[in-house]
């Protein structure tokens, strides 16, 4: 038992590859567009749940595995899981692990009082996690959104200046699309000079104009 118990413990060490996803998404999000950003986060929630869903299924398998050995009723017996083979324990478990996160539950169920417990977490936990990784995405979302209207609104005004002004309509194409190509190349993108030192300030200038001084 307590060896099982280790190698279980052992899986919790992929819980770094969530520093390494923000890591990766930090960096990417410096080149890439809004777009690609959302796309990250999206795939970022969906890799939390999947891991969600991996470990507490490997758990609820341990849990009808230490009914077993205490001699009580328990899900892997009751409903013949007990003689499937690896993989099919495994989806099993993953199964009835996403009846909780969902409103399509498994017609597998607790057997017993340790089994209905692990059921009441399970839940719980997929409150925090499910709600966190919608909001999250949520805010990806509001702040694309934002971004965006503020470009549209740019965009808005030179058009009521081309209109309010009879501008010919030759030139308004003209003119709409250089402005739709300064607004694509000179991205929004502000910064709080207040939560950096001042040499990074120093070195953030001399970066930004090194190339056009080596000119």
């Amino acid at each position: 038992r307590a060896f099982r118990m280790i190698r279980i413990i052992r899986l919790l060490r992929v819980a770094k590859l969530q520093n390494i996803m923000q890591l990766a998404e930090d960096a990417i999000g410096y080149e890439r567009t809004q777009a690609f950003q959302l796309v990250m986060a999206v795939v970022k929630a969906l890799m939390v749940i999947l891991f969600s869903v991996h470990v507490l299924g490997c758990f609820w398998f341990y849990v009808g595995r230490m009914s077993i050995e205490n001699g009580l009723e328990n899900w892997l017996v009751n409903y013949k899981f007990d003689s499937r083979t690896g993989p099919e324990q495994y989806l099993a478990s993953c199964h009835w692990i996403l009846g909780q996160f969902t409103p399509a539950p498994s017609n597998i169920h607790a057997r017993n009082t340790t089994e209905r417990g692990y059921n009441l977490f399970v839940i719980f936990f997929a409150l925090l996690v499910v709600g966190s990784c919608i909001s999250r995405v949520s805010a990806t979302i509001q702040q694309v959104i934002k971004l965006n209207s503020e470009v549209s609104d740019r965009k808005r005004s030179v058009a009521m200046y081309l209109k309010m002004n009879k501008i010919s309509m030759h030139l308004c194409t003209r003119v709409m699309r250089f402005v739709e190509h300064s607004l694509g190349r000179h991205k929004v993108a502000p910064l709080d000079m207040s939560l950096l030192s001042s040499n990074l300030i120093n070195e953030l200038h001399m970066d930004r104009r090194g190339p056009i001084l080596r000119k």
